[in-house]
């Protein structure tokens, strides 16, 4: 069997069964460019954006999650003098795009759920 189409084993990563390989791409690099002081991020961030809506609907609670959880992480460590969760500030600002994009994504989601809802 070609290993290209076989369906991967169970990911204990991020304890999903769906067998999509660009899921486990997707969070690899997520979790690898989280907190990275580099130009990168900003491209990384930019692609992630750009192909949310495509994502499965598992991944992008996954990210969304782990997100939230370290911009959170990253204030308190902030308002402490710990040093920076995110990377530099620059690189923050990035993953606040993400966030916020996922955000409107939600609603404009929801919105449609509740117009067809009303239909």
């Amino acid at each position: 069997m070609d290993t290209i189409t076989k369906e991967p084993p169970h990911c204990p990563t991020c304890d999903c069964a769906t067998g999509r390989t660009a899921d486990l791409l997707w969070i690899g690099a997520f979790r690898y460019y989280l907190g990275r002081r580099t130009y990168a991020v900003s491209d990384f961030c930019a692609a992630l954006i750009a192909s949310w809506a495509a994502l499965s609907s598992h991944l992008q609670r996954l990210i969304e999650r782990e997100l939230d959880e370290e911009i959170r992480r990253d204030t308190e460590c902030r308002r402490q003098g710990l040093g920076a969760v995110l990377g530099d500030t620059c690189d923050r600002k990035e993953w606040e795009r993400v966030f916020q994009h996922i955000q409107a994504a939600k609603q404009a989601g929801d919105a449609a759920i509740a117009q067809a809802q009303d239909a």
